[in-house]
């Protein structure tokens, strides 16, 4: 059974659209025009899931989309994935949330960029390590190549969707992957928001200065303002477990402030609790 957002709200009169792939805006435009002009009170936008161009013009007319993806099943075909959209009548031609990228962001040690395929390996030592099991007893990180694929385009649905964006942090000479910095839990989509910095770094990623120097990047970037090229948030804050000193240490050197403590909301890996240390940083 599916929850009643994963439905578009009911109407009168619904046309279903699936754009042709490599179709642009002004293509896909028509056809919701074609089908409002011709009395419909909802269009329901499908497409393959991973037809990342189809799904950023849907994005680009103000769609709003399922959280779930919708399994179709063929008589002579495999069952396949579809993603789901829809927007009324009424409903303005523009985003309705924001589509974060991973920019590209370079200092002198480090280099942000998106994750990829090439990384998989790397991504499975740090969520096989010992340390980083211990920190972060529950990541999602996948513990096997083969898993990577799906992770990574976890990630991708998520930078669409304005919740979530994720840099690989890699050595700028080597390209190797060396960590992770993450911003999410967004209170807004505009100018002046906060967010919160989560990040994790690969056995040979610590004890260098590279992941204190990615979070510095990344929190400086997404509070440049949106003229040049930012997010212009206004506070960043991070979590790490009281008995994490070098996190801790690495907060600081990033630019962030204690500010307090979050008792027993910081899980340990024997299934038990302990204190959060809350850091921020802010814009000016």
């Amino acid at each position: 059974m599916r929850s009643p957002e994963d439905v578009p709200p009911h109407t009168d009169v619904v046309t279903t659209v699936r754009p042709a792939r490599g179709q642009g805006r002004p293509e896909v435009e028509a056809l919701v025009n074609e089908a409002f002009d011709g009395g419909a009170d909802l269009v329901v936008w499908r497409a393959p899931v991973g037809d990342w161009e189809a799904r950023r013009v849907a994005w680009s007319l103000g769609f709003t989309f399922a959280p779930r993806a919708l399994r179709v099943d063929g008589a002579r075909a495999r069952s396949r994935e579809e993603w789901l959209g829809w927007l009324g009548r009424e409903e303005a031609r523009e985003p309705r949330s924001r589509w974060l990228e991973p920019v590209v962001l370079e200092a002198s040690r480090v280099r942000l960029r998106p994750w990829r395929a090439e990384d998989a390996t790397r991504l499975v030592e740090a969520a096989t390590d010992a340390v980083f099991q211990t920190m972060l007893p529950h990541s999602p990180l996948p513990q096997r190549v083969e898993d990577v694929p799906g992770y990574l385009e976890r990630l991708r649905l998520m930078e669409a969707n304005g919740t979530r964006v994720a840099w690989c942090v890699a050595d700028r000479e080597t390209d190797l992957a060396l960590g992770n910095v993450a911003l999410f839990e967004f209170d807004t989509d505009e100018p002046d928001g906060t967010a919160q910095v989560g990040y994790w770094a690969h056995p040979e990623g610590r004890g260098r200065g590279a992941m204190s120097a990615a979070v510095d990047l990344a929190s400086s970037w997404s509070m440049r303002s949106q003229d040049d090229g930012g997010l212009g948030l206004r506070r960043l804050f991070l979590l790490t477990a009281v008995s994490n000193v070098p996190s801790q240490r690495l907060a600081v050197r990033a630019g962030f402030v204690r500010v307090g403590t979050e008792r027993l909301s910081a899980e340990t890996a024997d299934g038990g609790w302990e204190d959060n240390a809350l850091y921020d940083r802010l814009r000016d």
